[in-house]
């Protein structure tokens, strides 16, 4: 997937938040959001499925939108749009590196998980149904880079 591909995807969805936000009432903006998610996840699909090669995105990205919603939870994180984009986008193409058993080097990984213990237990924990399913090796390598993905967002929400 190309840097504008995943731009456009990133700008339709931060300006459909824009958009969302600067409604008045409480069921409009419920129902909007609901909208703007089954959008974001419809074009995610569609984005994803054109490039995984063994995997279909019909199939998993409601398991991998299920973990996504449980580490949020877990974490006491609100929902975000372009976390959720890069999360999925992220674990699909990881799915299909531990299927080939290809996964990503990462040159930190002690250190993050020392300094990220709380949210590096809970990611695990969480993608453990993916290992049951897949049958595949979870990397401690792969992992971190979606611990970075939290901590990131975790550490801005605390700074805006």
């Amino acid at each position: 997937m190309s840097n504008p591909e995943i731009k456009n995807i990133y700008n339709c969805f931060r300006d459909s938040s824009s958009s969302i936000n600067s409604l008045n009432t409480q069921a409009l903006s419920e129902n909007a959001k609901e909208l703007e998610e089954k959008n974001l996840y419809d074009v995610l699909s569609s984005t994803i499925q054109q490039q995984l090669i063994f995997l279909d995105a019909n199939k998993i990205l409601p398991i991998l939108n299920d973990i996504y919603s449980n580490i949020v939870k877990d974490l006491d994180l609100d929902f975000s749009n372009s976390l959720l984009t890069a999360f999925l986008m992220h674990t699909s193409f990881m799915l299909e590196r531990l299927i080939k058993k290809q996964p990503l080097a990462y040159k930190h990984l002690n250190t993050l998980q020392r300094k990220y213990s709380n949210i590096y237990n809970v990611v695990y924990e969480h993608f453990l149904v993916i290992k049951d399913i897949f049958y595949c090796e979870i990397y401690e390598t792969e992992l971190a880079y979606i611990v970075e993905m939290f901590a990131e967002f975790a550490e801005s929400k605390k700074t805006s």
